[in-house]
C-alpha cells in the first residue's frame, strides 16, 4: 500500500507542485501582509485581508479537486503505466484506496487552512454554511473530475468537466434565486445536490475502473 501511495504522489507530482506554490502566493503571502499591516496600524484591514482570502482561498480549492480528480486514472491511462500495474498482483480496490488517499492528502488540508483563515476573522457560525457548501462543492468538482478520468486518457478535459459541473449549479442556484426562494433554501439545495452528484459520480468512476478489463 506505501509503495501505491508513493507512485501515486510521482504521478500527482505537478499538482502537488502547484499546490504548494498556491500554498506560497495565496496564503502565506496574505498572512504576512495582514500581520504587518496589523503591527503598524493597528486597524481592522488585516481582517479583511484575510476574510478575503479565505473565501477566495475556498474556490482555489475547489479548482485543485478539480485537478487531483481530473488525474487519478487518466494520467496513468495516458502514458499506459496502468497496463503495467495491472500486470502486478495489486487489488484494484487497493489501488483506488491509493488514489483517494493521496488526493485527499493535498485536498483536505487546503480545504482546512481556507476555513480556519475565514473562520477566525468572521466567527465560526457566520462562515459555517459557506464552509459547508463549498465542502460539498469540493465533492462535486472531485467526483465528476474522477469519474470523466475512468473514462477518458486526458487529465485536462476531465478537470475542465469538473469545473463544468460547478458551474452549472452555479447557473441553477441563481436560476432558482429568480423564483423568489430564499437563501438558506438554495444554499441547502446546492449543498445536497453537489453532494450527492459528486458522491454517486465518484461512486460511478469506482465501479468503471473497477470493471473495466482494459486498464
Amino acid at each position: 500500500m506505501i509503495a501505491l501511495i508513493r507512485k501515486d504522489f510521482r504521478v500527482y507530482r505537478a499538482a502537488f507542485i502547484a499546490v504548494a506554490l498556491w500554498l506560497i502566493v495565496i496564503l502565506l503571502n496574505p498572512i504576512v501582509n495582514a500581520i504587518i499591516m496589523t503591527l503598524q496600524s493597528g486597524s481592522n484591514d488585516a481582517a479583511n485581508v484575510l476574510e478575503d482570502w479565505g473565501m477566495a482561498g475556498h474556490w482555489v480549492v475547489i479548482c485543485v479537486a478539480a485537478v487531483f480528480g481530473g488525474c487519478a486514472f487518466a494520467i496513468e491511462r495516458r502514458d499506459r503505466s496502468a497496463e503495467f500495474l495491472a500486470m502486478m498482483p495489486i487489488s484494484r480496490g487497493k489501488i483506488l484506496a491509493s488514489k483517494l488517499i493521496t488526493a485527499s492528502v493535498a485536498v483536505v488540508p487546503l480545504w482546512f487552512i481556507a476555513s480556519c483563515m475565514l473562520a477566525g476573522f468572521c466567527g465560526i457560525l457566520q462562515s459555517l454554511q459557506f464552509m459547508q457548501t463549498t465542502a460539498c462543492v469540493i465533492v462535486l468538482a472531485f467526483g465528476i473530475s474522477w469519474l470523466c478520468s475512468a473514462l477518458t486518457r486526458s487529465p485536462s478535459i476531465s478537470a475542465c468537466l469538473g469545473l463544468a459541473g460547478v458551474l452549472l449549479e452555479i447557473v441553477l442556484a441563481t436560476q432558482v434565486h429568480e423564483y423568489g426562494y430564499s437563501n438558506s433554501y438554495i444554499m441547502n439545495l446546492v449543498r445536497i445536490s453537489a453532494a450527492v452528484t459528486g458522491i454517486f459520480c465518484f461512486i460511478g468512476g469506482c465501479i468503471v475502473f473497477t470493471w473495466r478489463v482494459s486498464p
